[in-house]
């Protein structure tokens, strides 16, 4: 039941993708997703040890995704730049 916890922050940044810039900047969403990918995947690999994900070929996937997900919203991020604003 502990592990449930960490998805928490996940799914709170999904159930407000409308107003996810208020709570996280694009670039701050991604890095935490990155990084918390990589973290899964190497326990799943079992680099990180003393975990119920350690060794358990599930994680590499599942990590694998997550970091693939903080990819794309890295790209949009760098695609979805404000327009300079002109003077009149």
């Amino acid at each position: 039941m502990a592990g449930a916890w960490g998805f928490l922050p996940l799914a709170a940044l999904a159930l407000s993708l409308g107003q996810w810039q208020n709570i996280l900047s694009g670039w701050q969403a991604a890095t935490y997703l990155m990084v918390t990918g990589a973290v899964w995947a190497f326990q799943g690999a079992g680099y990180i040890p003393g975990s119920f994900m350690s060794n358990d070929p599930t994680w590499i996937y599942i990590g694998g995704g997550t970091v693939v997900v903080g990819l794309i919203l890295a790209f949009l991020g760098i695609r979805s730049k404000p327009a300079a604003k002109t003077q009149p």
